[in-house]
């Protein structure tokens, strides 16, 4: 792993439920377990930090209010969802990066008052820009065309996220015109429905356009939003690779909708794709299943890759602190775990 987007270590201090928290050893393909409010889903958003403080602000608006639905509540955001524990260095909220190029980049979102705020960059304390971005309406947020296309690129995806028409907008663009990256599209969503044949944009059934599905078995074609929850997953995965290709992306919930029988098969072309795409990923799940798949995905590939993998499991080491630590297994660690037994989730 040797893109200069994707994280060695990562560590932040004050940002939600984490006084202090540890990434370390990451690989390219880290699959994120641990208990229920342990915060995995915190980890990830977290881990949407960026060189560009204002656009990881953004990125974080976006998981509020578009994917979480606090809408209007303006002020909750800063004194509520980033700061709800902290009981030292109560005005800042500190983020650290390790890079794979071996550089590091610190900043501090520092809190001036319930409403203001700067980024103080490295030890230096040096002040970054002063502007806090408020979403608070429909209509405002309709009107403002830099928060209007933020959701194309946040590089998380929810685990209730399913069909929505910008992957119809990046397919037409991006994909349908180019005979080899449809062809693989498709032979990738195979994965999940074995006798899809083709994938076309019609403007003529719905009042914008759809993507239709064609089947073997099928003699009429759907669109892509009447399927079940693992193609329409497995496809928005396979989009949000392409437009994040060399960067970091985050997967909550990622076998939310993937049947048993289909879990490896998807595992592997999920881990495919990102490194094709030279994509760091960073997924969650509860599942003992998943896990064990995920393995049996990896054996499947090459060595590279298999070197590449981590499963991260977070753990509450301390329960009147609510202290959680990361701990890191690398392939062979992990693999004899699922093998023997070992409960890891």
């Amino acid at each position: 792993m040797a893109n200069n987007n994707h994280f060695l270590k990562f560590r932040v201090e004050n940002f939600k439920r984490f006084d202090e928290f540890e990434l370390d050893n990451l690989g390219q393909f880290n699959l994120i377990v641990g208990d229920n409010n342990v915060g995995k889903s915190s980890v990830l958003e977290a881990l949407m930090f960026d060189r560009n403080q204002e656009r990881f602000l953004e990125y974080l608006f976006y998981v509020l209010y578009e994917v979480k639905q606090f809408d209007g509540l303006k002020e909750w955001f800063m004194t509520q969802y980033l700061k709800s524990l902290p009981r030292k260095n109560l005005d800042r909220i500190k983020f650290e990066a390790l890079f794979a190029d071996k550089s590091i980049f610190s900043s501090s979102l520092v809190f001036k008052n319930s409403r203001d705020h700067y980024w103080a960059n490295g030890e230096e304390n040096t002040e970054v820009k002063n502007v806090f971005f408020y979403p608070q309406s429909q209509e405002v947020r309709s009107e403002n065309a830099q928060y209007q296309n933020t959701y194309h690129n946040v590089p998380y995806v929810p685990f209730q996220l399913g069909y929505s028409h910008n992957i119809t907008d990046f397919y037409s663009k991006n994909i349908q015109p180019r005979n080899s990256r449809k062809e693989q599209f498709l032979q990738d969503l195979k994965t999940i429905i074995a006798d899809i044949t083709n994938l076309e944009i019609n403007t003529v059934v719905a009042n914008q356009p759809v993507i239709l599905v064609s089947r073997k078995s099928a003699d009429s074609n759907l669109p892509l939003g009447t399927y079940g929850d693992g193609l329409v997953k497995l496809f928005r995965i396979l989009i949000e690779m392409q437009i994040h290709a060399g960067k970091r992306l985050m997967i909550d919930e990622i076998d939310t909708g993937i049947h048993f029988s289909r879990m490896k098969l998807f595992w592997k072309t999920v881990i495919l794709s990102a490194k094709a795409n030279d994509v760091q990923l960073f997924a969650t799940t509860h599942s003992d299943e998943c896990i064990k798949c995920f393995k049996e995905a990896l054996e499947e590939t090459s060595e590279d890759i298999k070197n590449d993998a981590r499963i991260v499991h977070l753990e509450e080491t301390d329960h009147a602190t609510q202290q959680v630590k990361a701990f890191t297994y690398k392939f062979n660690e992990f693999a004899h775990a699922v093998n023997i037994g070992n409960e890891l989730r």
